[in-house]
């Protein structure tokens, strides 16, 4: 098929406007990754911080919203762990919390549930395993 030089035309005229959005979408998913990393800063650092510099677990701010900071605990298991933390899981009696599709996987939210219990138990989990993080963070109510 021969294109006409206006059919052409429109084609690349096209062709920019998706280049052009794509560029858009790539800047601001960029900005956006990086305002949810200043966000999860202030909240897991920079106010725990400094609520327990002034002694505080919770404040009524002048607008009436109450920040509070809370506990919190976040758990992921990498690609490289997968296999030994799927065996630890299994060895110590967790096995069940291992939810079998296609591939064998722990659902990130049954994963953080578990981590939090166990952390809340007292119990000790392997950080290199589990990448186990337990803070505080800030909430706004």
């Amino acid at each position: 098929m021969n294109l006409t030089d206006e059919q052409l035309k429109r084609v690349a005229t096209t062709a920019a406007l998706l280049k052009h959005r794509q560029s858009i979408v790539e800047t601001v998913e960029k900005e956006l990754k990086e305002q949810k990393q200043l966000l999860q800063e202030i909240e897991t650092q920079t106010i725990p911080d400094l609520m327990d510099e002034m002694g505080l677990e919770s404040v009524a701010l002048l607008d009436g919203t109450k920040l509070t900071v809370k506990p919190f605990v976040a758990a992921h298991i990498s690609k490289d762990h997968e296999a030994e933390a799927f065996q630890w899981l299994e060895d110590h009696g967790y096995g069940d919390i291992i939810k079998e599709r296609t591939v064998v996987n722990v659902h990130p939210s049954t994963l953080k549930a578990w981590a939090k219990e166990r952390v809340e138990s007292g119990d000790n989990i392997p950080d290199d395993l589990f990448g186990v993080y337990v803070g505080r963070r800030a909430v706004l109510k």
